[in-house]
C-alpha cells in the first residue's frame, strides 16, 4: 500500500488527474476524507494521495510506499486547513511525519522524495543534517526486497 503526499488539494487534484497512469489505477483521494480512509484502512484501495493532515497519527498497517509528491517546504503554498495543522512545524518534522507513515508494525518501508527545485534541495540538505542521515538518489532499480516484508 502507498501514501502520495502533496501540500496542497489543487495538487491533489492534478495527480487524481493521473489516475489513467497504470501504477495510480487504484488510487482514491482525500475529497471525502473519513470514506477514502476507510477504504484506505480495509485495504479496498492501495493509494492514497493525501495532504500533510494525513502525514500525522494515522496508523494503518502495510503502508510500505510513501511518495513526497511535494518535498515538504516552508516556502510554498498550502491548503488553509493543511497550513493551520502544520505551520508550526519545520519542513523536516514534516518530512519525519509523512516518511514514519511506511514501514509500521515491524515491516520495511520506501520514502521516494521529489526534488523539483533548489528549495526542495536545500530542504532535504536540511532533514539529512538535522538527522544525520544520508538519503541517497534513486536507483535504477529497487530491489523489491527492501521495502516489502
Amino acid at each position: 500500500m502507498s501514501l502520495v503526499f502533496s501540500i496542497s488539494s489543487a495538487c491533489v487534484a492534478s495527480i487524481r488527474s493521473m489516475e489513467m497512469l497504470s501504477f495510480l489505477s487504484e488510487l482514491c483521494l482525500c475529497g471525502l476524507r473519513i470514506e477514502k480512509y476507510n477504504d484506505f484502512k480495509d485495504f479496498k484501495k492501495r493509494i492514497l494521495v493525501a495532504t500533510d493532515l494525513f502525514g500525522r497519527g494515522i496508523d494503518i498497517e502495510r503502508v510500505n510506499i510513501v511518495i513526497n509528491y511535494d518535498f515538504p517546504n516552508a516556502r510554498k503554498p498550502r491548503d488553509d486547513a493543511a497550513a493551520a495543522d502544520v505551520k508550526s512545524e519545520h519542513p523536516s518534522d514534516q518530512y519525519l511525519h509523512r516518511v514514519g507513515r511506511a514501514g509500521r508494525f515491524g515491516t520495511k518501508g520506501l520514502a521516494i522524495s521529489f526534488i523539483a527545485d533548489q528549495d526542495d534541495a536545500d530542504q532535504l540538505a536540511s532533514v539529512q543534517s538535522r538527522f544525520e542521515v544520508d538519503i541517497p538518489v534513486i536507483p535504477d532499480q529497487i530491489d523489491v526486497n527492501s521495502y516489502m516484508s
